[in-house]
């Protein structure tokens, strides 16, 4: 994956972590309601913005199984990177995301911080080498 900078490497990681917790939550036995909560956030999210691309990606995304939609959003790729920066699920405030974690992704006071600073410390560390693109050199014929 390419960044344009470090702070589009951190925001990157932040929401991949944001979603790891959601991912967790869709797999657990409080994952059918989550769904439910996702699909009215997305309801909204297209009332306001219409038929946008991202609106049609989590949609097609909705048709899947719960299960399947916990596996994409975490995975490290163009697409589910583009999925998480439109995420319905960051739209859902004051759902319980876990056994003795409430988590509400726009408190300002707890989850904000921790989220950025955790992304911060992962950002220092040297990218992998699928974050990074390689330099190709032509083939001879």
């Amino acid at each position: 994956m390419y960044y344009a900078s470090q702070l589009d490497r951190q925001h990157s990681i932040r929401k991949r972590a944001a979603h790891r917790i959601i991912a967790r939550c869709l797999r657990g036995p409080r994952g059918a309601e989550l769904m439910v909560k996702a699909r009215v956030a997305l309801d909204e999210m297209e009332k306001s913005d219409g038929q946008t691309p991202y609106v049609r990606g989590w949609r097609d995304l909705f048709w899947k199984d719960r299960f399947e939609i916990a596996r994409r959003i975490v995975m490290r790729d163009e697409a589910a990177e583009d999925l998480r920066e439109t995420s319905p699920f960051m739209q859902l405030h004051g759902f319980d995301y876990g056994q003795r974690m409430p988590i509400v992704f726009i408190d300002e006071e707890t989850i904000r911080p921790r989220m950025w600073n955790l992304a911060k410390r992962i950002a220092t560390i040297e990218p992998r080498h699928s974050e990074v693109f390689p330099c190709r050199q032509p083939t001879p014929f």
